[in-house]
This record gives structure tokens, sequence and C-alpha cells, in this order.
């Protein structure tokens, strides 16, 4: 299981302060995801999706499983080859506002 975090006003400030151009990290990210061969997205609630891809690999299918927060301030990917595990560990997510 690999888990990523990742600020998004850092990256989204960084990047437009780069290229005087503005982005939403979320929304780029997943719309990456979408482009994989055989990907397959459902969100599960308003913060939570999880993205599925199968590959054939040596005659057998291999399936990859990310889980994705992504508020506001937050991004984090929960990834890995369980999906009720990954799907579990991403839904039990919850951020403190300090």
């Amino acid at each position: 299981m690999t888990i990523s975090i990742f600020d998004k006003n850092y990256i989204e400030n960084t990047f437009e302060t780069n290229t005087c151009d503005e982005i939403d990290f979320g929304k780029s990210v997943l719309e990456h995801f979408l482009g994989m061969k055989n990907a397959e997205i459902s969100k599960t609630s308003e913060n939570i999706s999880i993205c599925t891809v199968n590959q054939r690999i040596g005659g057998s299918i291999d399936t990859d499983v990310a889980g994705i927060y992504n508020d506001d301030e937050h991004f984090i990917i929960v990834e890995g080859g369980d999906s009720e595990f990954i799907q579990n560990i991403t839904n039990s997510i919850k951020i403190k506002n300090s």
C-alpha cells in the first residue's frame, strides 16, 4: 500500500506562479486517471472517489486500486491491490481543522 499526500494550495499556487496559468490539481489528477486504459472511477462520497484499473499481465488480470480523498485543501491517494482494504482506508480519512 502507498499513501501520497499533497498540499493542493501549494501545488496550485506554485503552478500559477511559474506558468501564469491556473490549475485545479484534484480535477487534473482525476482526469489523468480517467485517461488510463480500462480505468473506472466511482464517487463514493462528496470527497472520495475510487479508481480501479484492470490490466492483463502475462495472461492474468492485475487489478490496481486507488482511493482518492479530494477537498479544497487536501489531495490524498491511497494505492494498492486489495480493493476492499483500499476503500476502507480511504473512507476512514478524516481531516481535523486546527
